[in-house]
């Protein structure tokens, strides 16, 4: 679940000099704070570090973790100079220029977003960044739950597909080649007491 701090309006470079952006997206020019648990900070760090590992040994790119904010949505007429801040995102290589990757927010569209969605997380809200996204041309977006342990992937065809534990993350045509086990990214499964 996200809070908007009601303020004047925020351009995306005020947003840049604002001392808690980090903590922050910026949506209608309005400050809205990002809750993480810790869990899905784990869970967040997990998917980074497979992620990182198979794309630095291919040489395919570069995955942030997240605190990287894009601001790649010219596309939606409502709020062109929206700023989100994805849990995990990747960009293949040759997409950006040494001096994209030094400036403040990107404007490049990731071609893959994670999101780990937290327990204050609404589900609404997870819906409109996945459609954020998909709508500027993310060709895929995985949507990672704990409590039901369960990765929901959207494509930019429309597809969406539900994955439960037991199975495969894919790279799909995105990252060719990589396979992650969900369960890999999770916290062990708890057992109840036994009395």
């Amino acid at each position: 679940m996200s809070t908007t701090l009601e303020q004047p309006l925020l351009t995306p470079d005020e947003f840049l000099s604002h001392p808690d952006c980090d903590r922050y997206e910026l949506v209608n020019g309005q400050l809205v704070e990002t809750h993480m648990s810790m869990e899905s900070v784990w869970i967040q760090g997990e998917v980074h570090y497979q992620l990182r590992q198979f794309v630095m040994e291919h040489q395919l790119g570069k995955v942030y973790p997240d605190g990287l904010t894009y601001r790649c949505f010219a596309e939606l007429e409502e709020d062109p100079n929206r700023i989100r801040r994805p849990d995990c995102s990747f960009i293949r290589a040759g997409r950006t220029t040494s001096d994209q990757f030094v400036s403040g927010h990107c404007e490049i569209v990731p071609d893959l977003v994670v999101e780990v969605v937290s327990p204050k997380d609404a589900y609404i809200d997870i819906q409109k960044r996945v459609h954020e996204f998909l709508t500027v041309g993310c060709p895929l977006v995985w949507v990672i739950n704990p409590n039901s342990r369960i990765a929901t992937v959207y494509r930019k065809d429309g597809l969406i597909v539900e994955i439960d534990d037991q199975n495969e993350l894919s790279g799909e045509d995105v990252l060719p080649g990589f396979r992650c086990r969900l369960a890999d990214v999770l916290p062990p499964v708890k057992l109840p007491d036994v009395i």
